[in-house]
């Protein structure tokens, strides 16, 4: 059998030294720089895209607190206008109640003023009438007692 065989022991061992060797040489020299450059590479873009990605998130916190910014002013600004709406709203309705109530009180006078003066002139036709009707059963009084005498 040849891999028993101790006389080529020798060759076999020199020829695997070469051929590691080479090997050796060939992985060191260009598969692990190609491999190192890669993995290189690789980092700086995972770097790049973990940097753009804070600047982000740093913008969007930014975004974030402007928009809580401008809500907080805008609440502020909306709660004014209500108040100041508010208050102009109740002004107007109580000037226009006073009108109203000034526009009124002056109708209830003229017809109080009407009442009275239709009250006074019913009680003069009512003491006219009164002393017609009088006149007239004192003469229809008399004149049937006349007639019995």
């Amino acid at each position: 059998m040849p891999q028993f065989e101790i006389t080529s022991y020798l060759s076999q061992a020199f020829w695997m030294l070469i051929s590691f060797g080479c090997l050796f040489f060939m992985v060191s020299l260009v598969i692990f720089p190609a491999l190192n450059d890669i993995f290189a590479k690789r980092r700086r873009r995972i770097d790049d895209t973990l940097a753009k990605a804070a600047r982000l998130n740093e913008q969007a916190e930014k975004l974030m607190h402007d928009y809580d910014a401008f809500m907080a002013d805008a609440t502020r600004i909306k709660n004014e206008q209500v108040r100041v709406a508010y208050a102009d709203i109740t002004r107007a309705g109580t000037a226009a109640e006073a009108e109203h109530d000034r526009q009124l009180r002056g109708l209830i006078q003229e017809a109080e003023t009407k009442i009275e003066a239709s009250k006074n002139r019913l009680e003069a036709e009512s003491d006219k009438i009164a002393a017609v009707v009088a006149n007239r059963l004192a003469d229809k009084f008399f004149h049937a007692k006349g007639n019995q005498v």
